[in-house]
């Protein structure tokens, strides 16, 4: 998400966090920059495209998407 005033874009960076999870999940989406597998050729290809920054938090948030448990209808946490 990008901030932005009276339509003129002020700044498009990712935001910094301090969550853990999301930074352990970021450092996972970095790992994949070396790996020979699939989502490794997928997060090269789309690095190429998008930029680091934005290619790391959309794989953090894929993977965090894939491997935690999601609430379902009328559960409670």
């Amino acid at each position: 998400m990008s901030a932005q005033c009276g339509g003129k874009i002020l700044s498009a960076k990712t935001r910094r966090t301090k969550n853990r999870l999301n930074h352990a999940l970021r450092v996972a989406a970095q790992t994949l920059h070396r790996s020979e597998t699939h989502l490794g050729a997928y997060y090269r290809k789309m690095r190429t495209r998008l930029g680091a920054p934005k290619v790391i938090a959309v794989h953090s948030s894929q993977t965090g998407a894939h491997h935690l448990p999601s609430p379902h209808h009328g559960t409670s946490l």
